[in-house]
């Protein structure tokens, strides 16, 4: 082989390898954004179930005020009509 030769295969090696980095680099890339997403929708899911039980004290709470003010007048309010 001539030292043209050489260095146009070495050229060619080296895009090569380059190359196939990039695609890596692409494909780490990718699964980071998949990992991050799970990530994120797992923590919406929990904050959505965090609310929903503050929510439902919440709503306890105020059921059991109303009762305590209602108690004098003979008026009860039953949860279970809410749910």
């Amino acid at each position: 082989m001539k030292n043209e030769e050489i260095k146009k295969a070495k050229e060619q090696l080296d895009k090569i390898s380059q190359d196939k980095k990039e695609r890596r680099l692409a494909e780490l890339r990718e699964k980071a954004i998949d990992v991050t997403k799970d990530v994120l929708k797992e923590a919406l899911a929990k904050a959505h179930n965090a609310r929903m039980k503050i929510l439902d004290v919440m709503i306890d709470a105020i059921i059991t005020i109303a009762n305590m003010i209602n108690t004098r007048s003979g008026v009860a309010i039953d949860n279970r009509l809410l749910t």
